[in-house]
């Protein structure tokens, strides 16, 4: 891996108005552990998926939006070198001082955003206690494969996927046609992809043409019986299945999407695929799954199609 590439997604920072439901739908259904408990006034809400100090920060705010993506370098000269590539494009980079990269949990961070205006930190040394106590007896798969993946739509396509592995260091495992809108799977380690990144188009509801969206959030754990486990809960709790239970053909991924309280999916899946770099040729997929996957309709029944 270069010097100066990205090596893993390692936190997720986003902003809702549902601090309380967060929590409960982070400790009841996930199985996440929380730093501080939501209260009137808790600002920002960190939970715990492993032996970091956490992973996910929700910010309290009146819009429910992404707020950063925190990617991991290995250290302070790669640190130092992915910013100058950065620099060296014409984007605008910031150091951040030292205590606001405390707050992050890091020792040091700097930030800018993507071509299409995704908020983007990169750091080294995210601080760790070495210690996880899942409520639900969960283990989730993270080190060295970082948080999980996220998929985001965004409106400057081609750029995006050349700033991410021109400049940032991604290499990419497939390319997709999803019901004639274009997707790319972009890894920085074994695992298949830590980063997707789908065309926005005018049918979709999520994103506006000026900006970049969160479509979901994918969280790897380590048996699969605990997908189905999850996939009571959802029946018990009454959150709502936006994905149904189903295996992509791309990373062979098993699992299922819930909403979140922000709206965007939660993927909670297992068997995620590593990619052996000397073997891999990336393909083009055409739609999106062995089996499953599919999206719920306003009769109970499932409608099939592409679910990335």
């Amino acid at each position: 891996m270069a010097k100066g590439s990205v090596r893993a997604l390692g936190y997720v920072g986003i902003t809702s108005s549902e601090l309380e439901r967060w929590q409960k739908f982070a400790t009841d259904f996930l199985g996440a552990e929380v730093i501080h408990r939501a209260n009137d006034d808790l600002e920002v809400l960190h939970l715990k998926v492993d032996g970091r100090m956490w992973r996910l920060a929700v910010h309290r705010a009146e819009d429910d939006h992404l707020a950063y993506l925190g990617w991991e370098v290995a250290g302070k000269y790669d640190l130092q070198v992915l910013v100058d590539a950065v620099g060296a494009t014409g984007v605008t980079v910031e150091y951040v001082d030292a205590s606001e990269a405390r707050s992050r949990g890091v020792l040091q961070l700097a930030r800018f955003q993507d071509p299409a205006g995704t908020p983007v930190e990169v750091f080294y040394g995210q601080h760790s206690d070495f210690r996880f106590a899942s409520p639900l007896g969960i283990e989730f798969v993270t080190d060295p494969y970082g948080l999980g993946h996220v998929m985001l739509s965004v409106n400057a396509f081609d750029e995006c996927v050349d700033f991410y592995c021109n400049v940032l260091g991604f290499r990419v495992s497939d390319f997709a046609d999803l019901e004639g809108v274009r997707a790319t799977f972009l890894r920085c380690n074994d695992r298949h992809h830590s980063l997707a990144l789908r065309e926005a188009v005018s049918t979709d509801p999520t994103v506006s043409f000026q900006q970049s969206a969160l479509r979901h959030l994918m969280l790897e754990v380590s048996r699969q019986d605990d997908v189905g486990r999850a996939l009571d809960r959802c029946t018990e709790l009454g959150y709502a299945i936006s994905r149904s239970l189903g295996r992509h053909s791309n990373d062979e991924m098993f699992s299922f999407y819930v909403k979140s309280p922000s709206e965007f999916d939660l993927e909670f899946g297992h068997g995620g695929l590593l990619i052996d770099d000397t073997r891999w040729t990336p393909r083009c997929q055409i739609g999106g799954d062995h089996w499953g996957h599919h999206r719920p309709s306003s009769s109970g029944s499932v409608q099939r199609g592409a679910s990335a």
